[in-house]
């Protein structure tokens, strides 16, 4: 299996004992939907790895899990630092306005008043303060705070995502392109 198949769970971080346990860092929105998880793939040097779970404790995003085979503190070692994914089709299902961010990549961005197109979806950059969408306008690249004021809708089967953007934000991002442009 990819990568491109698969979305990202979370990572090991390390172990909290000396039995073959390992702390867990579930980077989801509600990480009890995986506590009967009982394997995930493991990114051991770019290669996926399944990795059967025999006992995972979930304690919010900071959970602990064993590995099955993993009985010391030294068995834990190889797989420390990996990062956790699992297969897309096991996402959990979303309401109709909600979406994943690998979704909307390539969606139409819309004014929700004007329905004027803006451009499309190029990524989502994830951060510790703030989500970002990017989209190109001309040669600029313009960053979207996700948020609910701003994104305001999602229409998945003509893929539009409908915005609210505050004034003057592409402006922003394309105005010293302008300038750039004028003095060529």
């Amino acid at each position: 299996m990819k990568k491109d198949d698969c979305y990202s769970l979370g990572k090991v971080t390390q172990p909290p004992g000396v039995k073959g346990e390992v702390k867990v860092w579930l980077d989801v929105d509600e990480p009890d939907y995986y506590a009967e998880l009982d394997s995930v793939l493991l990114d051991m040097k770019g290669q996926l790895v399944p990795f059967f779970i025999d006992e995972i404790t979930i304690r919010g995003k900071k959970s602990i899990a064993r590995f099955e085979g993993m009985k010391t503190w030294e068995d834990t070692q190889t797989i420390i630092g990996c990062d956790m994914y699992l297969p897309l089709s096991q996402l959990p299902q979303l309401e109709d306005d909600q979406y994943y961010y690998h979704e909307i990549i390539g969606y139409d961005i819309l004014d929700n008043e004007t329905k004027n197109v803006y451009g499309q979806v190029n990524s989502v950059v994830e951060g510790s303060g703030q989500d970002l969408l990017t989209m190109l306008i001309g040669e600029s690249e313009v960053l979207i705070p996700v948020t609910d004021d701003i994104v305001v809708g999602v229409n998945k089967i003509e893929k539009q995502l409908f915005v609210d953007l505050p004034t003057g934000l592409i402006e922003l991002y394309t105005e010293d392109q302008k300038k750039q442009d004028d003095q060529n």
